[in-house]
This record gives structure tokens, sequence and C-alpha cells, in this order.
């Protein structure tokens, strides 16, 4: 194959090989999973088997052909990539038209005529209409293939004209012997949710650093030592969606912790989420957490990401407070 699969998604692309082996080629999928279990490497995968003029008898690209050089190339004439343009979060309705010309239009090559959008779960409304359309009415030739993250935040019309390929997160042992072999991102396993690729990227990206900032924050503004505004600032070089992700894994830590105990966990920083879950309310960490996961809408939207911020940290200081003096009475 041209792409070495990721060896906990083998039993999943088997699936769809033999759909491409016998020539039945839905005119739409939809791959999801959680970030991180290797959706855009799947979804290419499909791509180049697609394209490729030589696959073998399991339905497998070659990866020889002149049809996967130029894929692997990224100059396949019957190949439509659409992402979100630099600098930019959404995939607009331009972009989505454009893609619907190019899947009406004859193949060059003779075979399929394929669009990938990626991810597919960013496109506005505008978009996900325009894309509707040729969902309902699939030029014959045409494939599309979607990848989302968060496929709820597609239209439900989207979703069920679309085969569905969920991707797992693989089991934690295959996980680590995956992670040994790139040669780090082990102890990211549990920040990233289970998900391989994910903590490769964490550990690459430093953050577990940064989940010990955060947790440090958090104690310090339980204890009163720093103000919501000052601690903010310490995060002002960091987006918001890194933010986010470190205080849902810390958030979603101190429910567990607070549900099953520490002896029901594997936590890494288990003692110092203690220390921030006394006098907790459970209620009130869910409420938190209801707060953080509304918060992630503003990822997509181009508001004061400082005063986010700073609103997190103060509602996080009135939960400790609020939840404190009620054990007091």
């Amino acid at each position: 194959m041209t792409e070495r699969l990721l060896p906990w998604l083998e039993a999943r692309w088997q699936g769809v090989a033999e759909r491409l082996a016998q020539g039945r080629v839905p005119h739409a999928m939809l791959v999801t999973g959680q970030p991180g279990v290797g959706k855009s490497a799947f979804a290419n995968t499909i791509a180049a088997a697609l394209l490729c003029t030589e696959r073998d008898a399991a339905g497998s690209p070659c990866g020889q052909c002149r049809g996967c050089h130029l894929r692997a190339q990224g100059s396949h004439p019957d190949l439509n990539l659409v992402q979100p343009e630099e600098s930019k979060r959404i995939i607009r309705v331009d972009q989505v038209r454009h893609l619907i010309d190019f899947l009406s239009l004859k193949s060059q090559y003779g075979g399929y005529r394929v669009g990938l959008v990626d991810p597919a779960d960013h496109m506005n409304v505008n978009a996900a209409n325009s894309i509707l359309k040729t969902l309902e009415e699939p030029p014959a030739g045409a494939v599309l293939v979607l990848v989302a993250s968060e496929p709820h935040r597609l239209p439900a019309t989207i979703r069920s004209r679309c085969q569905q390929l969920p991707l797992p997160v693989p089991p934690r042992e295959s996980a680590l012997v995956w992670l040994r072999e790139q040669g780090e991102g082990e102890a990211m396993l549990e920040l990233a949710g289970g998900a391989p690729l994910q903590a490769l990227a964490y550990a690459r990206e430093g953050m577990g650093e940064k989940y010990q900032a955060l947790l440090k924050d958090l104690a310090d503004l339980a204890g009163g030592q720093r103000a919501p505004v000052e601690a903010a600032l310490n995060w002002q070089a960091e987006s918001l969606n890194v933010l986010l992700a470190l205080m849902l894994h810390a958030v979603a830590g101190l429910i567990r912790l607070r549900t099953v105990g520490v002896d029901g966990m594997r936590l890494r920083d288990a003692d110092r989420l203690q220390a921030l879950a006394k006098g907790l309310d459970l209620v009130a960490l869910h409420q938190y957490l209801d707060r953080l996961v509304e918060a992630r809408r503003y990822v997509e939207h181009p508001l004061n990401e400082q005063l986010v911020v700073e609103e997190l940290f103060i509602a996080w200081r009135r939960l400790v407070q609020t939840g404190r003096t009620a054990n007091r009475h």
C-alpha cells in the first residue's frame, strides 16, 4: 500500500477494501473518531484506493501506478481536497461550491472523482447546506469522503446520507506498544484520551509541562494566591483550544476522583488532583465541565480569547469558594 495503515485501523480497513474490490463504493463516506486516532490518514488511504488503477485483490492501492504517484504528489486531477484556508478555522461555502463543480465534471483518467473534506465539521452553515445538495443527488462516479471529530456538528441530513466509518481508540496496551516504537508519547496517552497520534503530538508540543502549569494555576486560584486576570496572562501565548483541552482533562479527572476515588483511576497527577478536589461539589463540577464544553464553540469564532480565559478562571475560583464555604457550614 502507499501508506502504512496504523495497526489499530487494519480491521476497519478490511471492510472498506472489500467494498472497493467488489465495486460497491458508496457515494459518500463519513470517517469519524476522536482527535488522534488516524482519521485523516484513513481517509487518504480511501482516496488512494479509489484513484489507484492497479488495486490488489483485497482492494488496497498498489502505490506504484500513475494514479498513486500523482495522488502522493498532491497533483491528481481527479482528487479535490477541501480544508480550512491558512489562518482560517472554517470551510467556506465558496470552497464547497468549487468542490461541487469539480465533482460534476468528467474524470480526467476515466475513474472516480474524489472529494475529500477534512475536517467536514468545520464547514459553516452555508457550506454544509451546499454539500447536502450533492449528497442528495450525487453525480455518477463521484465519491465524497468527509472527516469529522465532532460529527454531531454536521446536520443530521448529511450524516444520514453517508456510510458511517467510526474509527476506534485502540486498547491501551496496543497504543503503548505503538508509542514505544515512536520513542515518545507514553506519558501523554491519558491526556490524549487514549488516542496514540494525539499523545505523540502532545509529547512533541510539551503538553505535559503545560498541564502541570495549569494545575498550579488552578491550585493558586483556589487558594487565593493568584487572581483570575493574572492567571489568564500566563496563557496569552497559548491558543484557547490548547487551554480548553487541558482544562477539560483536569476537570474530568476531578469528577472521576469524586465519583470512583483514586483507587479506581489511572492518574499520573492523582495527588495534585486530590488536593484540588477537596471540598468541591460534584454537581458544580459537572456544571463547570458543561461550561468548558460550551466554551469550545468560541474556538471557531474571532472573539476575545483572553476574555474567555479570564471568565473561565473566575468561574473556577467561584466554584471552589462556593464549595468550600458550603462544607464549612
